[in-house]
């Protein structure tokens, strides 16, 4: 996944410099979406050793958390 948001953010970073159609809501949905879940994962599995948390941990909320952020970032809107 990490890899993927990378790839991405490259190739959107590349296409927003040309003249040719591309977007930039939906990629930035994505490469948030690929590092919450990144990040969701890593404090689930950090949880699993040592219980930081009660609750359990779900890497999909950290995704869509994660495609919130980017999105409010690239087009500067509050949350």
């Amino acid at each position: 996944l990490g890899s993927a948001a990378a790839i991405r953010f490259f190739q959107t970073a590349l296409t927003i410099g040309t003249a040719c159609p591309a977007g930039l809501f939906v990629p930035s949905l994505f490469v948030g979406a690929c590092l919450g879940r990144c990040t969701g994962g890593a404090v689930k599995a950090m949880n699993a050793n040592v219980q930081l948390f009660r609750h359990a941990i779900d890497p999909g909320v950290y995704s869509m958390v994660g495609a919130a952020a980017v999105l409010g970032g690239v087009c500067r809107m509050t949350i």
